[in-house]
């Protein structure tokens, strides 16, 4: 289970099988993903300058 999957909500989710498309992340879920991807920018960096 992804985390987009994870934050919807689905009423009939044993029917449909999953054949809606494709989900797309409102503006919370792209807010989280870029301070993920910062943190991870900066412990790449972090570990690249220590090394």
């Amino acid at each position: 289970m992804s985390v987009v999957e994870g934050a919807r909500v689905d009423a009939g989710s044993g029917e449909g099988g999953g054949a809606e498309g494709p989900v797309r992340l409102d503006g919370r879920l792209k807010l989280v993903l870029v301070v993920l991807l910062v943190a991870q920018f900066m412990l790449a960096v972090d570990f690249s300058i220590l090394n």
